[in-house]
């Protein structure tokens, strides 16, 4: 069988044709708005009037001008669906068509609530300076901005952002950042401390690429802990080399803004060494699919890895301050993103041209084109082949079911799949006895296994030169085989346990369901320093035929965790909003693996920041839940101490609070503070007590101001709770949802104690009513009825406590 090879990728010589889903924004001419820039905007032309046929339209509105970047560019220019009138303003018309230029982007809006400000505006109009900051923003950054009238709308506004798409997400920042400071420009309330917003320019941090990217859990945590939003660019938006770029902070309190830069300033600079990789190998048309389909998942893996991702029209690149999040990050995305998109060549006869009736046919099916310029008798398309969307293949058939395919005379269809290169041996199997027995099924068909050199990338390929339909088998026999691969983590705790002495219990599970599992260790990863992230450290793996296969053996391994877990000590430690603060300012999330790792223990640490003072949950073995809890409160906690007061703060007096005292404080000796009512809990360096002395002196001269007195001063010693406690902001583990907490959080829920069951006078439970007639020892069962719905769930106890679900709570006596 002869084979005929693409030549090898040069970008000019290739011609990328693409789906574009945009919109064209038309503005109401006339119409009322509050600001309108009409920047990008354009007279509306007669071969757009006749192409979209709009006379209807405009006859019912007075529409002038046009706003869709590259209109002229975009070919088989269709309307999707009927026109959407915004805010009496303008109108979007959803289009799709097709382009061959590597810079077209869609036409989008993007809407953000313009109604705290509004409330501030005397006469719902801008000052001349709003203007003309509003003028600035959109020169600058290549937008359009469209606020709608406000005199009429008394209940709801936004604003809105219009422009190219990369335009738009670029912008958003900055948008966000200017109201802040139109904010503090309106604030008429005499009480009330007007918004600042500080800048931290990115560009002078360092001289190589760096990932400049702020987590949003350090975000979340800064907006919880100093009251300052945090607005930076979009994730991976722009060269990794590009650091002309702006974080934007906003507060009233004004004392926290240097705090806060600092911080970030800190985290920024300590990204070091950094570690970065390209791959410049992937093709350019599914570089471009990259970039058209799959941004969301880019951005994913960013955040999951902490890793940014720059996607151009010539290579992949990688930036991490981690070598193995570096390399996680990379594998993951071959996995999830290479991987599942395929690249299917047909080579046809020399006689045979391919007309623009089969391009369109493609382009509707979401799929990209590549035409060679030297090999005009090649057609390369790129789709998708998982699970989530329709098979490439059946695309294929709709295409040329629809075309007249007695004109295309195929000599040949080659499919090019990528994958990690760890899954070699995994694809060819034994004695490549995998691919032998595709081979064998498909006689009209040759696949070639190739690994690249220059950065370890592997590609197989699937030659096949009879029929499309011949093609389809073969390629499914392919996809069958195809590595299908889930992660997810589990408290390292638990993988002994799991595993078996000598692999005995997980061998079994992989025998069972015919699947591959993998445990890796987690603990030295690194962490930020504002937050905790599990990290998977385990994986499942198979063949795609029996992909079904993998979430029956995850339900095992979390079935035999669950079990493990109802066997263990557990050891309950309250943990204050101060404290929580405190820990994650100084050690940051590392601490808790650390603390994991030496005591062999899980920490039910919460993974996003509380709202409220929280019971910290440790399991482990007899006395290793004790000692990780001593160790957590000697080594790490800070002092605590609750005042109390005899008024309560107003706003005003809060404001001045913050800014003169929790702010000072937190600066120079990083005590956390916390204001509820009429109390202040406190939580302090405990090799800090001239800083105490300081603070207690400063909040003394503070109550005589206030004219309040200092009614009491305790401090918090006894930080482990020796009842077992619900608390409901207790993290539960499970990496799928457990039927104990969804059960425990509804109302209405009927829990019933069968005969020779505990004694539970002494409890009680929030949500349920408890029948039962004579206590006895546990374990014990639960029948638990919601509006007549009845169902068993097993509690069991050891070493005198219960299991974290099955918790009740005592009252005070």
């Amino acid at each position: 069988m002869k084979v005929q090879e693409m030549s090898a990728p040069n970008v000019d010589q290739f011609r990328i044709i693409e789906p574009l889903t945009s919109s064209i924004f038309l503005f109401i001419d006339g119409a009322e708005t509050t600001y309108s820039s009409r920047i990008g905007w354009k007279p509306l032309s007669k071969e757009i009037i006749e192409t979209l046929q709009l006379e209807p339209l405009l006859k019912e509105f007075n529409l002038t001008n046009v706003l869709c970047d590259g209109i002229e560019d975009i070919n088989a220019l269709t309307v999707l669906s009927e026109p959407i009138i915004n805010s009496a303003a303008f109108i979007s018309l959803p289009i799709n068509g097709s382009v061959t230029s590597n810079t077209s982007e869609p036409t989008i809006s993007h809407k953000i609530s313009f109604n705290d400000i509004v409330t501030l505006l005397p006469d719902k109009e801008l000052t001349d300076e709003q203007v003309s900051n509003l003028d600035c923003i959109c020169h600058e950054l290549s937008i359009d901005i469209i606020i709608p009238s406000l005199k009429h709308n008394n209940t709801n506004c936004d604003l809105y952002i219009l422009g190219k798409e990369c335009k738009v997400l670029a912008a958003k920042h900055h948008v966000l950042a200017l109201l802040d400071v139109m904010k503090s420009t309106v604030t008429t309330d005499s009480k009330r401390t007007r918004l600042k917003v500080d800048t931290l320019e990115l560009n002078f941090l360092h001289e190589d690429p760096v990932p400049l990217d702020i987590h949003p859990a350090t975000i979340q945590y800064v907006k919880s802990t100093y009251k300052t939003n945090i607005y930076q660019p979009h994730l991976n938006d722009g060269n990794l080399l590009d650091k002309e770029k702006t974080i934007y902070l906003s507060s009233e309190v004004h004392s926290f803004l240097p705090i806060v830069k600092k911080m970030l300033m800190d985290i920024l600079k300590s990204r070091t060494p950094t570690y970065y990789k390209s791959l410049s190998g992937i093709s350019p048309g599914k570089l471009r699919y990259i970039r058209r389909f799959c941004r969301e998942t880019v951005d994913k893996i960013t955040l999951k890895f902490q890793c940014s991702i720059y996607i151009s029209s010539e290579k992949a690149e990688f930036c991490s301050t981690s070598k193995e999040l570096l390399i996680l990050a990379i594998r993951y995305f071959t996995i999830h993103v290479l991987q599942q998109i395929t690249e299917i060549q047909l080579i046809f006869d020399d006689n045979s041209t391919i007309d623009d009736q089969l391009l369109e046919h493609v382009l509707h099916e979401d799929l990209i084109i590549v035409q060679d310029s030297q090999q005009e008798n090649q057609l390369l398309i790129i789709g998708n082949h998982t699970t989530k969307s329709t098979d490439i293949i059946e695309k294929l058939i709709k295409i040329f079911a629809s075309s007249d395919l007695s004109k295309y005379d195929v000599l040949q269809w080659k499919a090019i799949f990528e994958l990690d290169p760890s899954f070699e041996e995994f694809i060819s199997g034994k004695k490549n006895g995998k691919l032998t027995r595709i081979l064998d099924a498909n006689h009209d068909s040759l696949l070639k296994l190739e690994r690249l050199k220059e950065d370890e990338r592997l590609f197989l390929h699937l030659i096949h030169t009879s029929s499309l339909t011949n093609f389809q088998t073969a390629f499914n026999l392919v996809l069958n085989e195809l590595p299908a691969e889930d992660s997810f983590y589990i408290p390292e705790l638990y993988h002994r346990p799991v595993i078996g002495s000598g692999g005995s219990i997980i061998q079994t599970t992989m025998r069972k369901h015919n699947v591959f599992i993998q445990f890796s260790n987690s603990f030295l990863l690194p962490q930020e320093k504002s937050s905790l992230i599990r990290y998977d450290n385990v994986i499942i793996r198979c063949p795609f035929k029996n992909h079904n296969n993998i979430i029956i053996a995850k339900n095992d391994l979390i079935n035999m965790v669950d079990n493990f877990g109802s066997m263990q000590t557990i050891v309950k430690v309250h943990i204050s909003l101060t404290q929580y603060r405190f820990l994650l300012s100084n050690y940051g999330g590392s601490i808790i693996g650390t603390l994991e790792k030496a005591h062999n223990v899980y920490i039910m640490f919460p993974l996003s920041v509380p709202t409220d003072n929280f019971v910290l949950t440790i399991k482990g073995m007899e006395e290793n839940p004790s000692k990780a809890a001593t160790d957590l409160i000697n080594s790490y906690f800070g002092f605590e101490m609750e005042i109390k007061m005899t008024k309560n703060f107003t706003e005003e007096s809060l404001s001045i609070f913050e800014n003169q005292v929790i702010a000072n404080f937190d600066e120079r000796f990083n005590a956390k503070i916390a204001v509820l009512n009429k109390s202040i809990l406190i939580t302090y360096n405990k090799e800090s007590a001239d800083s105490l002395q300081m603070l207690l002196k400063d909040l003394s001269n503070y109550a005589q101001w206030r004219k309040a007195d200092i009614v009491s001063r305790n401090e918090r010693n006894d930080f482990i709770i020796h009842e077992d406690v619900i608390s409901k902001n207790e993290e539960t583990y499970s990496p799928v949802k457990n039927s104990y907490v969804g059960l425990m959080q509804q109302p209405n829920v009927r829990l019933s104690i069968p005969n020779n069951s505990i004694d539970y006078r002494q409890y009680q439970y929030p949500n349920f009513n408890i029948d039962s007639q004579s206590p006895t020892k546990l374990p014990f069962d639960y029948t638990i009825s919601n509006n007549g719905k009845e169902g068993s769930l097993m509690g069991v106890a050891v070493m005198g406590q219960q299991s974290q679900t099955g918790s009740p709570q005592k009252k005070n006596r």
